[in-house]
Formats: structure tokens, sequence, C-alpha cells
């Protein structure tokens, strides 16, 4: 009996020590791992939308197979050698894309291309009509999945032993080269989960394993914190960090339950870009909900993958991920017809809102795309913005944004601007049962103005090229 109850305590200790810190240093430390900085209230940045993912992630597993069957030429038999693996979402050349590992096929097959991989398949994730491509031409002798002495993990193992190998990834370079990239993790502190103590690049077609100290890792790597990474260091935050200095602790553990001003993030990190980046890298964003309530969300945050660097936002009535799914559920458009995925939170127009893209339901659809979009302080279904064509879906929600918004700015960060030029090209368009003018002006040739008929414009349907008007709209 005695011996049982050493062995019950000893797992008990263990257990805390791996997922509770043992007083207030540990939480401290745990706090402090994410270089967490708060920013001014409403300066979330506009999402860059021309890189904006609008693929989920089963139809580009589609495209990708699709890619693979139908080879022809000398590559003919590729599907029967070779599948498309997991895949992951990265930038390459600051291009959102789809990127699937080409995985051996049984052991007979192995053998036949001697353990060699070819190449990979990209798939954009930025523009769905754009074709998959299949990339070729490599010899990739160490990989997942492969026998022992063609292993990536074993020939990682065998050189740094003393680590962990998280988040092993075929990340591209911006030249199209292959590389197998992981974290070389450690535990947070005595025990309990790991965190990234370095990073490792490794060339599949060589062996050569180069290793870089966090922060120095090639400027064409995403990420050296993964999504489960980058979740468990900013709940650390939320819970031990974001409140009082000094939580009720009791025999050296926090009383949880007595915890106020604690947050933790509510759904998955998505893959953003922003504009105040300039492209250069994607963040992983999330939302920060109060262990209090989980129906809106407190803060958004961007987490900068490369580095643990986390720029958190309070942004007002933000509703959480779970309400815009039940809107664009709820839309009529998309009733029947598609299925939706993963909403995500974006900056556009001054308005943060969420994007949401939807496979067909049937296997003979499975490409087929639909797009929609909804103010993320208003998830209604009846206000959802929806349709195949993006470019008409963003200018419907624009002219939402700017009718249901009043005549003021539609977001925090716009302004009101007023043009006075000589009209160019005019032309009219009906939507949704509405008449609007498309106005090209001379003096701002790369602008499009779009306007309907109400009291303050009577003149719109009269105007003809050459004319004098005066525009006042929303920047």
């Amino acid at each position: 009996i005695v011996g049982t109850a050493l062995i019950v305590w000893v797992l008990v200790g263990a257990w805390q020590s791996t997922f509770n810190p043992w007083g207030q240093d540990q939480a401290n430390h745990l706090a402090k791992l994410a270089n967490v900085v708060q920013e001014a209230p409403g300066a979330y940045p506009e999402t860059d939308t021309e890189h904006i993912s609008l693929m989920p992630k089963e139809a580009a597993a589609f495209k990708a197979d699709n890619a693979l069957s139908q080879v022809s030429g000398k590559n003919t038999n590729l599907s029967t050698l070779y599948s498309a693996g997991s895949p992951n979402k990265q930038s390459i050349n600051k291009h959102l894309y789809w990127v699937f590992p080409l995985k051996l096929g049984g052991t007979n097959a192995a053998k036949r291309v001697k353990y060699i991989v070819p190449g990979y398949i990209v798939v954009d994730a930025e523009d769905p009509e754009a074709a998959p491509k299949l990339k070729l031409g490599y010899k990739m002798r160490y990989t997942p999945g492969a026998r022992a002495d063609h292993s990536i993990r074993r020939l990682m193992y065998a050189k740094y032993p003393e680590y962990v190998l998280d988040d092993l990834t075929l990340e591209i370079n911006d030249d199209w080269q292959p590389y197998f990239t992981a974290a070389l993790s450690k535990p947070a502190y005595s025990f309990g989960p790991t965190i990234p103590d370095a990073m490792i690049v490794v060339d599949p077609q060589t062996g050569k394993i180069t290793k870089y100290k966090l922060g120095h890792a090639p400027g064409w790597v995403d990420r050296v914190y993964s999504a489960s990474d980058a979740k468990q260091l900013l709940n650390w935050w939320g819970e031990w960090g974001a409140g009082e200095k000094d939580a009720p602790w009791k025999n050296g553990i926090l009383a949880k339950e007595g915890a106020a001003n604690r947050y933790k993030v509510s759904g998955d990190p998505v893959l953003v870009y922003t504009k105040d980046k300039g492209g250069s890298h994607p963040e992983w964003q999330m939302l920060m909900t109060s262990y209090r309530t989980d129906n809106s969300a407190t803060y958004v945050a961007l987490f900068d993958a490369r580095v643990a660097r986390v720029r958190l936002y309070r942004v007002p009535n933000l509703h959480i991920e779970k309400a815009a799914q039940a809107a664009f559920d709820s839309a009529s458009w998309a009733k029947n017809k598609f299925q939706s995925t993963e909403p995500a939170l974006h900056k556009i127009y001054g308005v943060t809102g969420y994007i949401n893209t939807n496979d067909g339901e049937a296997a003979e659809n499975q490409s087929l795309q639909g797009v929609g979009l909804v103010a993320a302080d208003n998830t209604q279904g009846a206000d959802v913005n929806a349709g195949t064509d993006q470019a008409d879906v963003f200018l419907s929600y624009q002219e939402w944004l700017s009718s249901s918004r009043g005549s003021g700015s539609p977001g925090a960060d716009s302004k009101t601007v007023t043009i006075e030029a000589t009209v160019e090209h005019v032309s009219s368009v009906v939507r949704n049962g509405n008449t609007g003018f498309y106005l090209i002006l001379k003096e701002a040739p790369n602008q499009v103005f779009l306007g309907q008929v109400d009291r303050d414009t009577v003149e719109l349907p009269f105007v003809v090229v050459g004319d004098k008007v005066r525009i006042t709209y929303n920047d």
C-alpha cells in the first residue's frame, strides 16, 4: 500500500510539474516566453488584400491529387509510385501556397525508385483559379516515412539526440528549392511541454544539416514556432502574465478559479498578411477570450513565428469564430450548396470582418469555391456577402459597409476624401436589383468609383464622358 501511494504521489507530482508552474517564478518565466507588446486601441493593421488565403485545405488536396494523376509523358506512372502527403501553408516569394510533399508508395514501389522522391506539389492558396504545379527534377534521398537509412528523422536524431524534434516541415525557399525545417525543442522548465531552443534546415538531397540560433533563421523560413507552439505560448501569457502581478497561490499552486483578468486562445491560429509588415512573412493570428466568457474576443494577437514576438490589439465588439461560422452556415446562399470552412479574421476597408471559403459538398464539386464576408461585430446570416466571384463579393461587401454604417467612414481607420476631376469613362451595372454607376476619372486613372442614385446623387444617371464632377468617398 505504501509503495502504491508513493507511485501515485510521484505521478501526481509529475503531472502537476508538467502542466502547471510551481510558484510565481516559474509562472513568470512561462508568461515571458512570448514577447507580448500591447498596441494602441484601434490600431489593428489592415490585411493585405493581395495576399488572402482563399483556397481551403480540402479543395487544395483535391487539386493536388488531380495534378499527380494527370501527369503525362515520361512521368505518367508517378501516381502509382507516390501520393500527395499532408500539406502545409507557406509563403514563397511573398505569395501563399499549399505545399504537398510526395509520399513514397508501398515497399515495392519505394524499392523501385530506390527511395528517391523527385519533387513536390504546390497549390496556389490565394488564387482558386490557378492550376496546381508539380515541381520535379529533384532527388530527395531523405524524407519522412522512408526506411531507416533514408529516414530524415533518423538523420536528424543522430546529430541532435539531446533535443525533441518538433514541426518537421517541407519548406520551399524563394528559388523553389526544397528543404526540411524543424525546431530543436527542450522542456519549458524542468518538466513539461517543449518549446523551440534552436532550429535546423536540412537539405533532403544531400543530407546536410545546418543549425541556427533563434532569431537567425534564413530569410525565406516562415516559421520556427508551429501553430501549436504559438497557441501554447500565448495561453501561458494569458493564464500567468496577462492579469494580476501576483496571482492567488496556495501550497505553490495557482488557485485558477479565483484568478481574474486571464485569457485563453479561441480556435486555432491562422496565417495572415498585414500591410504594415510589407508582405515579408505571414503571422499566426489568434483571438483571445476571457476565462469568464467565450462569446466575444478581448484581444487579437499577431504572433511572429520566427521570433515569438506578439503584437496584441484590443478590437471592440469582436465576435469569435463560432459566431461567424454560424452566420456563414445560416446564409441562404450557402445552404445545400457549399460546406463552410473555418472563418479567418481580416481588417478590410477599415473594418474587421471574417472571410470564409467554401467547398462544394459533392465529390465532383470539391474544387468549386465560394467566398463569404461578414463584419466581425455584426455576425448575422442575413448580412453575409457571398458568391463565387471574389471581386464581386468584395465589392458587394464594400457597398454593404457604406450603406449599413451611414455616409461616414466605414471603419475606424478610414477617412473621407473629396476629389474634383474629369470623367473619362462611365458605365452602369445592375446588382441585386439596384443600378450602380462606375466612373473612371482622368486625374485618377487607377481608381474605379461606384455610386448609386439617392437624394444626393440624382444627377448621376446623366453623367457623360468629359463632365467635371466632384466625388466624396471613404478611403
